[in-house]
């Protein structure tokens, strides 16, 4: 049978070994699998193994399965963007294909692309994961010698999915032995900043990601790798990924800071997708797509946040705060341009060196030098850089109080780096870094002070009796950690004297016991007052400072003063911050360097 007439017709003719008279038995459209152009470059990898599908090196050679290696064109193919057709080697550009040489033995040959080298679609194989050749359905590709583990060599065999060499998957990046499944992960906030919107998984398998509020609740709650490429899971259930659906090498998701603006969500199977508004130009659209990048589109622009976004950015509850080195005897200050790193050098009462805080729990710890809203940013958290940014999901501090020692400044991103000298090892070094958190570093030591911290000075201190004149009552420490103070019968035990600077603010310490308990208050708005720790809420202003010169006032009021806690109970001993009035007698204080009710003693006070 021959062909003539410039293709169009047949004839029977005798035959010869002309062109005209080759024929090839297809089991698919020629021309679907011919002109089937549409093809990616892929690795073909066997996770189970963890190895790589190679061409063979020469002609007739046959395929064998091999570690990975990302620069050997020898492991990697270029196949169609769906659906069956040719699995074609890029070694050496020799176009040769995974073709059939014995469909009976199984054997499969690096030759030219032809009707034996027809490849199904592997999702639609009856795992999802099988390689099989159009002329034959249950035969699949693995180990010429299965029960060899040496054996690299590989050929067609009877399909069995217990197989581990018989397990492939299609990967558009390199595999690199990554089993995302096993990979370290973080729970996450997806954030939109443009929108002020939340990444929202779908409710069903399926279902396509949202757009909405930010929340507390698993469908906002994502899982994603630490670092790295890998699978973006819903904790909405136990099954989901981004689509959603299994997550498998359709469900690999490019690191956001590898993308082109280190904003967008990109999927490994495609670089110039990424993920957006299903139709942007429908403001009541949720549901979400991947569309063409463009860096304009505010849809596109996303941030990992590891705190519920709206919870930071929505806590106007804030302080303005020194934040003071007291081993060092320094401040914090801000970066003087963006990008700068922020350094430490001694206080001076200037907003250069003052921040806004959150009252409590994480967030910004954002600058007032310049006004410019800067606020401590991680720039690479590997190498611990901090500088002055943008405030973001890179600025997010935790909490000092939550920290091990409850004086560490550490960011979200991780807990065990701490704020602290760039060169710990150099004493004249201004500049900061997160360094690995240890206890025994000055450099690590931090305290937040809402008043200017130089003026707190315990290093010149006196022991003094507290005295109420008007009562002729003594200051008493509480007898246990949080206890309240109380007023009572002066004498000369350890309960009734006071270790305090002997000018200046700061710390009113007792002799008690060998704890150092300082008058500390716990509540500032009802005036709580107790024995603890001599920290940022144990700082009492100089008596000369106060409006009568004769008042106990903590640095984080200026409106409530030291008396009983019942002034209306002639029995109440117990002591609280009251709102101020100088007609309650209970209010009025004085400092003696002696018992005041010694007979020797004859108005022996001083003023500090």
């Amino acid at each position: 049978m021959s062909i003539e007439n410039n293709n169009k017709s047949v004839s029977l003719k005798s035959c010869n070994t002309s062109e005209n008279q080759k024929w090839t038995l297809w089991d698919k459209n020629p021309k679907d699998v011919i002109n089937n152009t549409k093809t990616r470059k892929v690795w073909i990898y066997n996770s189970k193994l963890n190895k790589c599908l190679y061409s063979g090196t020469q002609y007739n050679y046959r395929p064998v399965i091999s570690k990975c290696n990302k620069s050997d064109n020898r492991n990697k193919w270029e196949i169609p963007v769906s659906g069956d057709g040719y699995f074609k080697s890029l070694f050496k550009s020799k176009n040769w294909c995974l073709t059939v040489s014995n469909i009976n033995e199984g054997t499969v040959l690096m030759q030219e692309c032809n009707q034996n080298s027809v490849i199904k679609d592997i999702t639609s194989s009856y795992n999802k994961e099988s390689i099989k050749f159009s002329l034959n359905d249950n035969k699949c590709l693995g180990s010429l010698d299965p029960n060899n583990p040496s054996e690299i060599k590989l050929n067609l065999n009877q399909c069995k999915n217990s197989k581990d060499d018989q397990h492939w998957e299609i990967w558009n990046s390199y595999p690199d032995g990554n089993n995302y499944n096993k990979n370290p992960t973080k729970t996450v906030w997806i954030y939109n900043p443009k929108l002020k919107k939340c990444l929202i998984s779908g409710n069903k398998s399926s279902y396509r990601p949202q757009i909405g509020d930010c929340n507390n609740s698993n469908r906002v709650k994502w899982e994603i790798p630490v670092s790295g490429d890998g699978y973006f899971k819903s904790l909405y259930n136990k099954k989901g990924t981004i689509g959603m659906g299994d997550c498998d090498n359709n469900s690999i998701i490019m690191n956001i800071k590898s993308s082109y603006n280190e904003k967008s969500i990109m999927s490994s199977l495609s670089n110039n997708k990424c993920l957006g508004i299903l139709n942007s130009d429908d403001s009541n659209e949720v549901r979400l797509n991947l569309n063409k990048c463009n860096e304009s589109k505010d849809d596109q622009q996303w941030e990992i946040w590891n705190r519920n976004p709206v919870n930071i950015i929505n806590n106007t509850e804030t302080r303005k705060v020194w934040i003071y080195n007291s081993k060092l005897k320094k401040c914090l200050y801000s970066g003087i341009k963006e990008t700068y790193r922020p350094f430490i050098k001694n206080c001076i009462n200037s907003i250069s060196n003052e921040w806004e805080v959150p009252v409590s729990g994480d967030g910004f710890f954002k600058s007032l030098h310049n006004n410019k809203g800067w606020c401590l940013n991680v720039s690479d958290i590997d190498k611990g850089s901090i500088i002055m940014g943008e405030c973001n999901q890179n600025s997010i501090i935790n909490d000092i109080t939550s920290s091990y020692n409850k004086n560490s400044i550490t960011s979200s991103l991780i807990d065990n780096k701490c704020l602290g000298s760039l060169g710990s090892n150099n004493s004249n070094e201004i500049k900061l870094n997160l360094n690995q958190c240890d206890d025994n570093k000055d450099d690590q030591y931090w305290e937040i002070r809402d008043s200017y911290p130089v003026n707190i000075n315990n290093d010149k201190t006196k022991t003094v009796w507290v005295y109420n004149p008007k009562l002729k009552k003594c200051l008493i420490s509480g007898n246990k950690s949080s206890y309240r103070p109380q007023i009572g019968n002066c004498n000369n035990s350890n309960r009734v004297k006071w270790e305090i600077p002997v000018s200046g603010d700061g710390y009113f310490k007792s002799l008690y016991n060998k704890k150092g308990w300082c008058l500390h208050v716990s509540n500032i708005d009802k005036g709580t007052i107790g024995m603890g720790d001599c920290d940022n809420n144990s700082i009492i202003i100089n008596i000369k400072s106060s409006y009568n010169e004769k008042s106990i006032m903590s640095s984080l009021s200026n409106n409530k003063y030291l008396g009983l806690l019942n002034s209306d109970n002639s029995n109440e001993v117990k002591l609280n911050l009251n709102k101020c009035n100088k007609s309650k007698d209970d209010q009025q204080w004085e400092i003696w360097d002696s018992n005041p009710t010694t007979s020797n003693n004859k108005r022996a006070y001083y003023y500090y």
